[in-house]
């Protein structure tokens, strides 16, 4: 979006420029009024402020994506985790190897689970947070303008 819009701004500018050209070439007009001018720039300024709200939404876009994959992938790691040691536990009993699973075992499960939830809350927050910022950056940049 951000490459498609530069591009059309670029084209929008060679084109100004290529009539303005042109016009002086052939004659047909020897001056370019003042409100031809004033067109031509407030053109210009258009599609340089549009590429470059694309370019922001581009660049939120990806920090909300990147942080959302790191998101998935601790969240998966803490699903397999709590699976691993559910397994753990179900070959443990079923083998009988071992009858029963020492307190110290139950506490570092429930810290390893715990920990892997307090991670994922961590990246969902930061993705939440990346949103409510990429938000609030338009109206900013609304109030501003």
């Amino acid at each position: 979006t951000f490459v498609m819009m530069r591009d059309q701004a670029r084209m929008l500018a060679a084109t100004l420029t290529l009539q303005r050209f042109c016009r002086a070439k052939n004659q047909r007009l020897l001056y370019v009024s003042d409100r031809d001018r004033a067109r031509e720039a407030i053109a210009i300024e258009a599609a340089a402020v549009v590429a470059v709200a694309a370019a922001t939404r581009v660049q939120a876009a990806w920090r909300g994506h990147h942080q959302r994959g790191t998101f998935v992938m601790m969240r998966d790691q803490a699903r397999m985790l709590a699976a691993t040691l559910t397994l753990q536990r179900f070959c443990r009993a079923k083998n009988q190897r071992l009858l029963y699973v020492s307190d110290r075992d139950r506490a570092r499960e429930a810290i390893a689970i715990e920990a892997a939830a307090v991670v994922a809350v961590a990246a969902a927050t930061r993705v939440q947070a990346a949103w409510r910022g990429h938000h609030q950056r338009g109206t900013f940049v609304m109030m501003r303008d």
